[in-house]
């Protein structure tokens, strides 16, 4: 199989190590803009082509054997890159977000119809086992009926914040996803309020998915990198580590319940004690790479061994995500 990498930056380059460790891969044509970079890379192994000039390899006899193609350039491009590789027909990996804008995302979805191609979104937590486990869990009714969501995604500020496109962009697009994977319904955008100096640095949106309420916390002005989800439900608590890869749930705490019905005074002291015996669980997960993982259904995709419709993040809730990331960054720049 041979599979073309476009861009080899912060993200390009965890693609470009899981693509050519991939056995499948036989060949990997890798271009950015920087060719210090292609040609550094492509003088490391074999199994890698440079390629210097991405329009003349477009229109060569070369392109054609290409099986599948990776965007992972920056965000600013990625509809101009797609526009470029669209008519090539050949299945394509969009890293998240899908576009800069909404206009973009728009076109996007227009030309991936108009060639028939399948696109793949790289919502990567979707991959990621807290995730998966998560949705597993509320399809089968665990938490009864669901109150709230809370996801904080706080910390890792991107070398070039500017390149990142906002905080949003950067970084909430993966919560609306996730949103919207678990729960099986679309968002819908409530507000969202934050910091707006060159760029949206800090943010919250609130989001209503059904009748459950969402909210979503994202910075880069954070020291510590936390990946949190909180999921509040009649009969207990979830709370997912998405680094840790932890899931830990908390049983509604009868006894307090009794104690606050009965109306007895509590001393702060004996609170706490019932309080600390919730009865925390733990829920075992195997942990893994979800990139690796997203990348093997990619090659599965382009395979033809698994359908993009049925089961991998879509060009169409690529759109989703983009959609009220815009939403909110016009509600905050306000």
């Amino acid at each position: 199989m041979k599979i073309l990498l476009i861009g080899l930056g912060g993200m390009g380059k965890n693609h470009l190590r899981v693509l050519s460790e991939n056995p499948a891969v036989q060949t990997l044509y890798i271009f950015d803009v920087n060719s210090d970079v292609v040609n550094n890379y492509a003088d490391s192994d074999p199994k890698m082509s440079a390629i210097h000039d991405l329009d003349t390899f477009i229109d060569s006899e070369e392109s054609n054997d290409v099986n599948g193609i990776v965007i992972a350039s920056a965000t600013s491009s990625h509809h101009l890159v797609f526009s470029k590789i669209v008519s090539l027909q050949k299945p394509t990996f969009i890293e998240k977000p899908l576009a800069a804008s909404l206009i973009e995302a728009e076109q996007m979805v227009s030309e991936s119809k108009k060639y028939n191609i399948d696109v793949m979104v790289g919502h990567v937590e979707r991959y990621n086992p807290v995730i998966k486990h998560l949705a597993e869990i509320l399809s089968e009714d665990f938490l009864g009926s669901i109150y709230h969501i809370n996801t904080q995604r706080v910390g890792g500020s991107p070398l070039n914040k500017m390149k990142a496109g906002g905080v949003i962009f950067d970084l909430a697009v993966h919560d609306f996803d996730i949103l919207q994977f678990i729960l099986g319904i679309d968002l819908e955008f409530l507000y969202a309020h934050g910091h707006y100096s060159e760029s949206i640095s800090s943010a919250t949106i609130a989001l209503k998915a059904g009748d459950i309420n969402c909210d979503v916390h994202v910075n880069w002005l954070t020291p510590v990198k936390s990946r949190k989800i909180t999921i509040m439900g009649e009969n207990g608590m979830l709370v997912g580590d998405l680094i840790l890869q932890e899931i830990k749930f908390y049983p509604l705490n009868q006894e307090l319940l009794q104690q606050e019905s009965q109306k007895n005074l509590l001393s702060f002291f004996e609170f706490s004690e019932i309080s600390k015996n919730s009865g925390e669980c733990m829920i075992n997960l195997k942990k893994n790479e979800p990139l690796k993982i997203e990348l093997d259904d990619f090659i599965m995709l382009v395979s033809g061994d698994i359908d993009v419709m049925t089961s991998l993040p879509t060009i169409h809730d690529g759109f989703k995500a983009v959609k009220i990331a815009e939403m909110a960054e016009q509600k905050i720049k306000i």
